[in-house]
C-alpha cells in the first residue's frame, strides 16, 4: 500500500517540485538523463506502507552504494537520446557482409543515413563499456536482487560475441566503415529488443544510484522500522536536509504521548522543525537514509501537514475557513484508526486570539486522546498550555531564545516545556521602527 499524502502536504514539505532547483527533489536528483529522472520521479511519487517493499529499496540502494564510485558517469542524456534515435529509426538495409564498394556507395548515396550509423556506433561502443564496468564493479558485492538481474542481463548481452568485441573496443577506437556496417547491424537488428530493455533497466538503476549518491553526500542513516501496535516516532539528532549547518533535534512520540504541542518564538524554528519531521518520514517510506543520528519508527498509512494554509479568492473563503476545512479533513483521516502522522504550524493563525485559543484548545485535546496516530501541532498562544483537559497525553516542548535587554538569539536547541518569550516588539525596537513610529506622532502634535 502507498504512504497517503496529499498535494498540500508535497507543497508545504517542498517535496516533489519536480521544476524547482529548490526542491528536495532537484537536491537528491544526481541523474544524468531523462530517462533516470523519470524513474527518480516515480520513486519519489510513490512512498509505501509495506515493509518488505521499503527493505528491498533500501537493499538496492546498499547495493549501488559499493559500486557508486565506478558508476559510468559519461553516460549521459545525450548517449540515451542518440541510441533511441537510432534504434526507432527505419533500418536502412546495411549488413555486415557488405563490401568496401558497397559501403561506400551507400556512404555517398545515404549520407545523413551513414552519418547517425558512424556516430551512434560510437555512443553505444561507450555505453557497452560503461556496462561492462558496471557488471565488474558489482562482482564479488553480493547485490540486491534487481541489481543482481541488471548484472546478469548485461552479462547475458555480453556474451555474445559481436557485443562481447564492441564492448571489448577502447574509448580512443577509430572505427572503420566496416566496423560501422558490422557493430550496426547486430545492435540494429540482432540485438535491438535486448539492447532497448537494457537502457530502460539502466534508467532505472540510474535513478536508485542517484539515492545511494545521496546517501553519501548527505551522510543519510538509514532508520529502523519496528513493528509493534502502536505509532512510534523517536529520533536523535534530526535535522532538515535542505538547512545548511542545521542544528539536530531529539524527538520522541508514541502511543503514551501521541501529542506534542511546540511553542518558541518567531524565527526560533517551529517551522523547520515540523517540516524537518515530515520530510523524514516520506524520506524513510520511499526507502532512503533520513538526516539523523537514528530514527526508529513506525509504519504510517499517511502524512498530512497543515502549514501554508491559503485563503480562495475565487470561492470566497477566509484563511481561517480553510483552515476549519483542514482540520475536518483531518479528523476524518484519524477517526478510523490508521495511522496517521500529522503536523501543524501556527493552528488558527487566521482568526483572533479568543477565537483561536478556543479553536486550538478543542482541536488539541480531541487530537491528544488519538492514540492511534501522531501530532506535532505548534502555536504562539502558549498559555493555552494551561487549558488542556489531558496534559498527561501531551509532550510539551519549545525552542529556546536566549533574550538580553533588545538583543536576542536563537540557539534551536529543543527542550521541554512550554516558553512565554515574545520577541516582536522587541524586534521592532531593536530596528528601530518604535522610534520611527514615535517621530511621526510628535510631527503630526
Amino acid at each position: 500500500m502507498p504512504l497517503i499524502i496529499d498535494s498540500e502536504t508535497k507543497k508545504d514539505l517542498q517535496i516533489d517540485d519536480f521544476e524547482n532547483s529548490e526542491s528536495v527533489f532537484s537536491r537528491l536528483n544526481f541523474t544524468q538523463t531523462i530517462g533516470g529522472r523519470k524513474y527518480l520521479r516515480q520513486i519519489f511519487s510513490s512512498p509505501s506502507n509495506n515493509a518488505d517493499t521499503i527493505w528491498s529499496a533500501q537493499a538496492k540502494i546498499s547495493s549501488i552504494r559499493q559500486v557508486v564510485d565506478q558508476w559510468p558517469k559519461y553516460i549521459g542524456n545525450g548517449t540515451m537520446l542518440v541510441m533511441e534515435k537510432f534504434c526507432t529509426e527505419p533500418y536502412s538495409g546495411y549488413s555486415p557482409g557488405d563490401g568496401l564498394v558497397t559501403r561506400m556507395i551507400f556512404a555517398l548515396l545515404n549520407a545523413d543515413s551513414y552519418y547517425i550509423l558512424k556516430f551512434s556506433v560510437k555512443v553505444f561502443s561507450d555505453f557497452l563499456r560503461g556496462l561492462d564496468e558496471l557488471s565488474g564493479a558489482f562482482n564479488g558485492k553480493n547485490p540486491e536482487s534487481s541489481c543482481l538481474i541488471f548484472k546478469e542481463k548485461i552479462d547475458d548481452l555480453l556474451n555474445e560475441k559481436p557485443l562481447r568485441e564492441f564492448a571489448s573496443l577502447g574509448k580512443n577506437h577509430k572505427f572503420t566503415s566496416k566496423d560501422n556496417f558490422y557493430f550496426g547491424y547486430h545492435i540494429r537488428v540482432v540485438y535491438k529488443k535486448q539492447i532497448v530493455e537494457l537502457i530502460d533497466l539502466y534508467c532505472q538503476m540510474e535513478a536508485w544510484y542517484s539515492l545511494a549518491v545521496s546517501m553519501n553526500k548527505y551522510q543519510l542513516v538509514f532508520p529502523e522500522f519496528v513493528t509493534g501496535s502502536g505509532p512510534e516516532f523517536e529520533s536523535k539528532g534530526l535535522y532538515h536536509l535542505m538547512v545548511k549547518d542545521a542544528k539536530g533535534y531529539d524527538i520522541s512520540l508514541s502511543d503514551q504521548q501521541s501529542l506534542v504541542f511546540l511553542t518558541g518564538s518567531n524565527m526560533a524554528g517551529k517551522s523547520t522543525l515540523i517540516k524537518t519531521i515530515g520530510l523524514s518520514l516520506f524520506l524513510a517510506h520511499i526507502g532512503l537514509g533520513v538526516p539523523a543520528s537514528s530514527l526508529k519508527l513506525s509504519l504510517f498509512d499517511g502524512l498530512s501537514t497543515n502549514i501554508n494554509v491559503e485563503d480562495d479568492l475565487t470561492q470566497g473563503q477566509s484563511y481561517f475557513f480553510n483552515e476549519v476545512k483542514r482540520i475536518n479533513q483531518t479528523v476524518n483521516k484519524v477517526s478510523d484508526g490508521s495511522r496517521w502522522m500529522i503536523l501543524i504550524d501556527e493552528i488558527f493563525k487566521g482568526t483572533n486570539i479568543v477565537d483561536s485559543m478556543k479553536c486550538s484548545i478543542d482541536v488539541i485535546d480531541g487530537f491528544s486522546r488519538v492514540k492511534s496516530s501522531l501530532f506535532v501541532i505548534s502555536s504562539h498562544l502558549y498559555e493555552i498550555a494551561n487549558e488542556f483537559k489531558y496534559p498527561e497525553d501531551i509532550s510539551c516542548k519549545y525552542l529556546e531564545t536566549i533574550l538580553e535587554g533588545d538583543e536576542f538569539h536563537f540557539t534551536y536547541q529543543l527542550k521541554n516545556g512550554v516558553s512565554s518569550e515574545r520577541i516582536g516588539h522587541t524586534l521592532m525596537r531593536r530596528e528601530g521602527v518604535v522610534q520611527k513610529l514615535l517621530q511621526l506622532q510628535m510631527n503630526t502634535v
